[in-house]
């Protein structure tokens, strides 16, 4: 699902309709299929999607030049929350609970998050598959 088609799913998500970083995190972070392949994982382990991405969007909103997205924003918060879960769900991953994050997690702004069960219909799949290597 494309960042335009995601702002109309939700009324909360209009908040982020007009920011270029929310859509750079969407597109380019969240939708990314190795996080997307990470958070599938988590969420197989019981810990929240949200941990395979907060520190890159923590970073990416640090570092960018022109950052319009304030993500210590309680309503921005839960529309990343919001856009793990359109990420995940065509692997079959559905919101199962809210859980708080690993104290691991060495980031400051993001402190509880979903974590998602595999029990939903995929329309997508991860393969890995180990292979020869030709020298």
């Amino acid at each position: 699902m494309n960042f335009d088609d995601f702002v109309k799913t939700h009324p909360t998500c209009n908040v982020v309709k007009d920011s270029q970083s929310a859509r750079i995190i969407y597109e380019t972070i969240i939708w990314n299929d190795q996080n997307r392949i990470k958070m599938a994982e988590l969420s197989d382990s019981e810990i929240p999607a949200l941990v395979a991405v907060a520190n890159d969007i923590i970073d990416y909103c640090a570092t960018a030049h022109q950052c319009d997205l304030d993500i210590t924003n309680d309503t921005v918060k839960q529309v990343i929350g919001r856009m793990i879960s359109t990420a995940i769900a065509p692997l079959g991953y559905e919101p199962a609970k809210k859980k708080r994050l690993p104290k691991s997690t060495v980031q400051t702004v993001f402190k509880n998050a979903t974590v998602f069960a595999n029990t939903g219909i995929a329309i997508e799949r991860i393969e890995k598959q180990i292979v020869p290597i030709i020298k």
